[in-house]
């Protein structure tokens, strides 16, 4: 596993169909020279044959900007038909992994495949929504082996402390997480190792963060043979607790 930098931005769904708004966004990625070019998508969402326009788009997009382009959220369809997707697609435009799922009316998850996909960049997992706060799902990830789990949340309401809870899901399962929420215009995103927080908050679009992954793998096979089961949750209600075993683990 190695580090990761990452381009973010918010972008209109319908402006990933012009050409000249995408030869823009791989010259400002090609300046930067990010690992990943993550689009926080807004729109109202797409039929099949939007969506598969989409897709061919965005890999366009990738193989200009020659890196990594994570596509998240996409809704595709309508109705109860309707669905979420998160893509992720190669520097040469290939779809190098994805996740979809649809919801209830209380937001529940009903995904029922959680694949692991190996990158340059390590074992990714993917994770939309509220899902990431699903003990059973990041977990389930974590041991198919995933060390870096991507996160797309579309606007839905952030639970209460879930900045905190994002930091316990990552020391609990191990591995480092990036998550990113998009809504209203504007783009939150969280960037954690199990050992420290790289940022969280508010970011501006068209800004760059890069992720540590040098302490991973002190921590990876102990704590995955760990019984205490609710790290996660108590992180979230007291951190403070977990500082010094923490500084431990660190040394």
């Amino acid at each position: 596993m190695k580090d990761v930098s990452v381009l973010f931005y918010l972008v209109k769904e319908e402006r990933l169909k012009e050409e000249d708004y995408r030869r823009e966004l791989a010259a400002q990625a090609l300046c930067a020279a990010p690992d990943l070019l993550w689009l926080n998508l807004e729109g109202k969402g797409e039929d099949d044959k939007s969506f598969a326009g989409l897709l061919q788009d965005m890999g366009k997009l990738a193989a200009a900007a020659g890196c990594f382009v994570l596509a998240g959220t996409v809704l595709k369809g309508s109705g109860e038909k309707k669905e979420k997707y998160c893509v992720l697609l190669d520097n040469r435009g290939a779809v190098a992994g994805s996740v979809h799922k649809k919801e209830d009316a209380e937001g529940l998850s009903h995904a029922e495949e959680f694949d692991v996909f190996a990158t340059p960049f390590g074992k990714v997992g993917m994770a939309l929504d509220m899902d990431l706060f699903s003990v059973e799902i990041p977990r389930i990830l974590a041991l198919k082996g995933a060390e870096l789990l991507f996160v797309s949340d579309r606007g839905g309401p952030m639970v209460r402390n879930g900045m905190d809870y994002i930091r316990g899901i990552a020391v609990y399962n191990c591995m480092d997480i990036l998550y990113a929420r998009a809504g209203e215009g504007r783009l939150y995103a969280v960037m954690t190792t199990p050992l420290r927080e790289v940022y969280r908050g508010e970011i501006a679009d068209g800004e760059k963060k890069t992720i540590d992954a040098a302490l991973i793998r002190k921590l990876r096979e102990p704590d995955l043979s760990f019984k205490n089961t609710l790290w996660w949750l108590l992180w979230g209600r007291k951190p403070q607790h977990y500082k010094e075993l923490l500084e431990n683990w660190e040394r």
